[in-house]
Protein backbone atom coordinates (compact mmCIF):
# COMPACT_ATOMS: atom_id res chain seq x y z
CA UNK A 1 0.00 0.00 0.00
CA UNK A 2 1.58 3.41 -0.80
CA UNK A 3 2.73 6.05 2.00
CA UNK A 4 0.07 8.09 1.17
CA UNK A 5 -3.20 5.51 1.47
CA UNK A 6 -5.58 6.01 3.98
CA UNK A 7 -6.06 2.87 5.28
CA UNK A 8 -9.42 3.27 7.15
CA UNK A 9 -10.56 4.31 4.09
CA UNK A 10 -9.03 1.93 1.86
CA UNK A 11 -10.69 -0.75 4.22
CA UNK A 12 -14.27 0.91 3.80
CA UNK A 13 -13.51 0.88 0.26
CA UNK A 14 -13.05 -2.69 -0.40
CA UNK A 15 -15.75 -3.99 2.26
CA UNK A 16 -18.16 -1.64 0.08
CA UNK A 17 -16.88 -3.56 -2.96
CA UNK A 18 -17.36 -6.92 -1.56
CA UNK A 19 -20.82 -6.45 -2.18
CA UNK A 20 -22.17 -8.89 -5.57
CA UNK A 21 -24.78 -7.79 -8.04
CA UNK A 22 -26.43 -10.95 -6.45
CA UNK A 23 -26.27 -10.10 -3.00
CA UNK A 24 -29.51 -8.92 -1.07
CA UNK A 25 -27.49 -8.71 2.58
CA UNK A 26 -24.41 -9.47 3.69
CA UNK A 27 -23.14 -10.23 7.74
CA UNK A 28 -20.17 -8.60 9.51
CA UNK A 29 -18.94 -12.72 9.07
CA UNK A 30 -19.15 -12.71 5.71
CA UNK A 31 -18.13 -9.26 4.76
CA UNK A 32 -14.82 -10.46 7.01
CA UNK A 33 -14.39 -13.48 5.15
CA UNK A 34 -15.12 -11.64 1.60
CA UNK A 35 -12.51 -8.87 2.22
CA UNK A 36 -9.77 -10.70 5.20
CA UNK A 37 -10.42 -8.03 7.23
CA UNK A 38 -10.82 -8.79 11.25
CA UNK A 39 -14.30 -9.24 12.30
CA UNK A 40 -14.12 -6.24 14.87
CA UNK A 41 -12.84 -4.07 12.14
CA UNK A 42 -15.50 -5.10 10.15
CA UNK A 43 -18.00 -4.29 12.96
CA UNK A 44 -16.38 -0.49 12.97
CA UNK A 45 -16.44 0.08 9.79
CA UNK A 46 -20.06 -1.53 8.76
CA UNK A 47 -21.30 1.07 11.65
CA UNK A 48 -19.63 4.42 9.96
CA UNK A 49 -20.55 3.05 6.61
CA UNK A 50 -24.38 2.93 8.16
CA UNK A 51 -24.64 5.90 9.60
CA UNK A 52 -22.85 8.32 6.85
CA UNK A 53 -25.74 5.94 4.47
CA UNK A 54 -23.69 4.15 2.30
CA UNK A 55 -24.68 0.95 3.78
CA UNK A 56 -28.21 0.09 5.55
CA UNK A 57 -28.99 -2.23 8.79
CA UNK A 58 -31.21 -4.97 7.06
CA UNK A 59 -34.64 -4.97 9.09
CA UNK A 60 -34.29 -8.71 10.62
CA UNK A 61 -31.81 -7.14 13.16
CA UNK A 62 -29.23 -9.66 12.62
CA UNK A 63 -26.48 -7.19 11.48
CA UNK A 64 -27.43 -7.71 7.83
CA UNK A 65 -26.88 -4.64 5.99
CA UNK A 66 -27.32 -3.59 2.23
CA UNK A 67 -26.11 -1.04 0.01
CA UNK A 68 -27.58 2.08 0.74
CA UNK A 69 -28.82 5.04 -0.64
CA UNK A 70 -25.77 7.10 -0.91
CA UNK A 71 -23.49 4.09 -3.05
CA UNK A 72 -26.64 5.08 -5.82
CA UNK A 73 -25.60 8.24 -5.55
CA UNK A 74 -22.14 7.42 -6.45
CA UNK A 75 -23.39 4.69 -8.97
CA UNK A 76 -25.68 7.38 -10.89
CA UNK A 77 -22.48 9.77 -10.80
CA UNK A 78 -20.49 7.28 -12.16
CA UNK A 79 -22.66 6.07 -15.19
CA UNK A 80 -23.67 9.86 -16.03
CA UNK A 81 -19.20 10.29 -16.40
CA UNK A 82 -19.81 7.09 -19.02
CA UNK A 83 -23.26 8.75 -21.34
CA UNK A 84 -21.74 6.24 -24.48
CA UNK A 85 -23.03 3.05 -22.24
CA UNK A 86 -26.52 3.98 -22.43
CA UNK A 87 -26.87 3.76 -26.44
CA UNK A 88 -24.04 0.55 -25.94
CA UNK A 89 -26.48 -1.34 -23.84
CA UNK A 90 -28.72 -1.06 -26.74
CA UNK A 91 -26.27 -2.39 -29.10
CA UNK A 92 -25.19 -4.86 -27.52
CA UNK A 93 -28.82 -6.41 -26.70
CA UNK A 94 -29.33 -6.61 -30.22
CA UNK A 95 -25.78 -7.97 -30.73
CA UNK A 96 -26.54 -11.09 -27.82
CA UNK A 97 -29.87 -11.65 -29.77
CA UNK A 98 -27.98 -12.33 -33.04
CA UNK A 99 -25.31 -14.12 -31.99
CA UNK A 100 -26.39 -16.26 -29.10
CA UNK A 101 -23.38 -14.93 -27.00
CA UNK A 102 -23.28 -13.00 -23.57
CA UNK A 103 -22.18 -9.70 -24.58
CA UNK A 104 -20.60 -7.34 -22.02
CA UNK A 105 -18.74 -3.75 -22.31
CA UNK A 106 -15.86 -3.40 -19.25
CA UNK A 107 -13.21 -1.20 -18.05
CA UNK A 108 -10.27 -2.29 -15.57
CA UNK A 109 -10.75 -2.08 -12.17
CA UNK A 110 -7.24 -3.05 -10.50
CA UNK A 111 -6.85 -6.42 -10.92
CA UNK A 112 -10.26 -7.24 -12.50
CA UNK A 113 -12.46 -6.01 -15.39
CA UNK A 114 -15.68 -4.32 -14.30
CA UNK A 115 -18.86 -5.41 -16.43
CA UNK A 116 -20.40 -1.41 -17.71
CA UNK A 117 -23.10 -3.43 -19.09
CA UNK A 118 -24.01 -6.64 -19.88
CA UNK A 119 -26.79 -8.11 -22.36
CA UNK A 120 -27.64 -12.18 -22.65
CA UNK A 121 -29.71 -13.60 -25.29
CA UNK A 122 -32.78 -15.56 -25.02
CA UNK A 123 -31.38 -19.08 -24.89
CA UNK A 124 -31.69 -20.86 -21.85
CA UNK A 125 -27.79 -21.63 -22.45
CA UNK A 126 -26.10 -17.87 -21.50
CA UNK A 127 -23.57 -17.19 -18.47
CA UNK A 128 -25.33 -15.92 -15.56
CA UNK A 129 -23.26 -12.88 -15.17
CA UNK A 130 -24.74 -9.33 -15.13
CA UNK A 131 -23.70 -5.99 -14.75
CA UNK A 132 -21.38 -4.88 -12.31
CA UNK A 133 -19.64 -8.41 -12.36
CA UNK A 134 -15.92 -8.40 -11.52
CA UNK A 135 -13.99 -11.16 -13.53
CA UNK A 136 -9.86 -11.55 -13.41
CA UNK A 137 -7.82 -9.58 -15.80
CA UNK A 138 -4.90 -11.54 -16.66
CA UNK A 139 -6.44 -14.68 -17.77
CA UNK A 140 -10.25 -13.82 -19.20
CA UNK A 141 -10.72 -12.73 -22.96
CA UNK A 142 -11.84 -9.09 -21.80
CA UNK A 143 -8.62 -8.63 -19.88
CA UNK A 144 -5.76 -9.71 -21.79
CA UNK A 145 -7.61 -7.41 -24.90
CA UNK A 146 -7.09 -4.41 -22.19
CA UNK A 147 -3.70 -6.01 -21.52
CA UNK A 148 -3.07 -5.60 -25.43
CA UNK A 149 -4.33 -2.52 -25.70
CA UNK A 150 -2.89 -1.03 -22.77
CA UNK A 151 0.55 1.51 -22.28
CA UNK A 152 3.63 -0.81 -22.07
CA UNK A 153 3.86 1.38 -18.42
CA UNK A 154 0.03 0.08 -17.35
CA UNK A 155 0.96 -3.64 -18.87
CA UNK A 156 4.39 -3.58 -16.53
CA UNK A 157 2.35 -2.57 -13.61
CA UNK A 158 -0.20 -4.93 -14.22
CA UNK A 159 2.17 -8.01 -14.55
CA UNK A 160 3.99 -7.00 -11.39
CA UNK A 161 1.05 -7.02 -9.53
CA UNK A 162 -0.11 -10.33 -10.56
CA UNK A 163 3.08 -12.24 -10.56
CA UNK A 164 2.93 -10.45 -6.61
CA UNK A 165 -0.23 -12.20 -6.07
CA UNK A 166 1.00 -15.45 -7.69
CA UNK A 167 4.28 -15.54 -5.64
CA UNK A 168 3.16 -18.54 -4.04
CA UNK A 169 3.06 -20.51 -7.22
CA UNK A 170 5.58 -19.87 -9.74
CA UNK A 171 4.06 -22.49 -12.34
CA UNK A 172 0.44 -20.98 -12.11
CA UNK A 173 1.88 -17.20 -13.25
CA UNK A 174 4.25 -19.00 -15.66
CA UNK A 175 1.44 -20.05 -17.78
CA UNK A 176 -0.68 -16.43 -17.10
CA UNK A 177 1.87 -14.55 -18.17
CA UNK A 178 2.53 -17.00 -21.24
CA UNK A 179 -1.24 -16.40 -21.94
CA UNK A 180 -0.79 -12.36 -21.75
CA UNK A 181 2.08 -12.77 -24.09
CA UNK A 182 0.21 -14.54 -26.47
CA UNK A 183 -2.93 -11.95 -26.18
CA UNK A 184 -0.45 -9.53 -27.31
CA UNK A 185 1.01 -11.17 -30.11
CA UNK A 186 -3.02 -12.15 -31.06
CA UNK A 187 -3.80 -8.26 -30.73
CA UNK A 188 -0.77 -7.13 -32.75
CA UNK A 189 -1.66 -9.17 -35.32
CA UNK A 190 -5.52 -9.52 -35.39
CA UNK A 191 -6.88 -6.70 -33.25
CA UNK A 192 -8.80 -9.01 -30.95
CA UNK A 193 -7.62 -11.38 -28.32
CA UNK A 194 -9.36 -14.92 -26.81
CA UNK A 195 -9.70 -17.22 -23.79
CA UNK A 196 -10.88 -20.50 -25.05
CA UNK A 197 -11.42 -22.17 -21.73
CA UNK A 198 -8.48 -20.61 -20.03
CA UNK A 199 -10.59 -18.47 -17.33
CA UNK A 200 -13.15 -21.11 -17.04
CA UNK A 201 -12.63 -24.78 -18.79
CA UNK A 202 -16.78 -24.61 -20.26
CA UNK A 203 -16.44 -21.56 -21.32
CA UNK A 204 -15.10 -19.78 -24.70
CA UNK A 205 -14.66 -16.29 -25.06
CA UNK A 206 -13.19 -12.63 -27.74
CA UNK A 207 -13.08 -9.85 -27.18
CA UNK A 208 -12.19 -6.37 -28.98
CA UNK A 209 -10.51 -3.74 -27.09
CA UNK A 210 -11.24 0.23 -28.08
CA UNK A 211 -9.79 4.03 -27.16
CA UNK A 212 -12.87 6.12 -26.15
CA UNK A 213 -12.11 9.59 -28.03
CA UNK A 214 -12.72 12.19 -25.50
CA UNK A 215 -10.82 10.64 -22.37
CA UNK A 216 -8.41 7.61 -23.89
CA UNK A 217 -9.49 5.23 -21.58
CA UNK A 218 -9.35 1.73 -22.58
CA UNK A 219 -12.72 -0.36 -22.70
CA UNK A 220 -13.46 -3.74 -24.26
CA UNK A 221 -16.33 -5.25 -25.77
CA UNK A 222 -16.62 -9.38 -25.27
CA UNK A 223 -18.57 -11.98 -26.33
CA UNK A 224 -18.96 -15.15 -24.16
CA UNK A 225 -20.72 -18.86 -24.02
CA UNK A 226 -20.41 -22.27 -22.99
CA UNK A 227 -17.95 -24.39 -25.28
CA UNK A 228 -20.82 -27.02 -26.04
CA UNK A 229 -22.00 -24.32 -27.64
CA UNK A 230 -20.21 -21.72 -29.18
CA UNK A 231 -17.24 -23.22 -30.82
CA UNK A 232 -13.77 -21.17 -31.26
CA UNK A 233 -14.35 -21.14 -35.06
CA UNK A 234 -17.82 -19.91 -34.50
CA UNK A 235 -16.51 -17.08 -32.12
CA UNK A 236 -13.92 -15.88 -34.99
CA UNK A 237 -15.91 -16.74 -38.21
CA UNK A 238 -19.25 -15.15 -37.28
CA UNK A 239 -19.32 -13.55 -33.86
CA UNK A 240 -15.62 -11.35 -34.16
CA UNK A 241 -16.75 -9.50 -37.68
CA UNK A 242 -20.36 -8.61 -35.11
CA UNK A 243 -18.28 -7.20 -32.43
CA UNK A 244 -16.14 -5.13 -34.66
CA UNK A 245 -18.82 -3.51 -36.21
CA UNK A 246 -20.27 -2.79 -32.65
CA UNK A 247 -17.32 -1.05 -31.41
CA UNK A 248 -17.63 0.94 -35.15
CA UNK A 249 -21.12 1.72 -34.25
CA UNK A 250 -20.49 2.68 -30.70
CA UNK A 251 -17.73 4.99 -31.56
CA UNK A 252 -19.39 6.61 -34.50
CA UNK A 253 -22.30 7.55 -31.73
CA UNK A 254 -19.82 10.07 -29.75
CA UNK A 255 -21.69 13.44 -29.33
CA UNK A 256 -20.57 16.58 -30.38
CA UNK A 257 -21.02 17.51 -26.16
CA UNK A 258 -18.92 15.34 -25.41
CA UNK A 259 -16.35 16.64 -27.70
CA UNK A 260 -17.23 20.12 -26.86
CA UNK A 261 -16.95 18.94 -22.99
CA UNK A 262 -13.26 17.14 -23.72
CA UNK A 263 -11.88 20.45 -25.61
CA UNK A 264 -13.25 22.13 -22.90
Amino acid sequence: MAESTITSLERGLRLLQAFRPDDATLGNAELAERTGLAKSTVSRLTATLAETGFLEPSLTGRQQYRLGAAAMDVAGCFLQSRPFLAEAQTHIDILARETGCAIAIAERDRMNMLYLCYARPDAALALTLERGTRIPLLTTAAGRAWMAAASADERTAMLAAGELDHRQNAGTWQAISQGIDAAVRDFSETGFCRSYGDWNRDVNAIAVPFRWPFDGRVYVINAGGPSFHISPSRMEQEVLPALRQTVTTILGGATSDESDEAAG
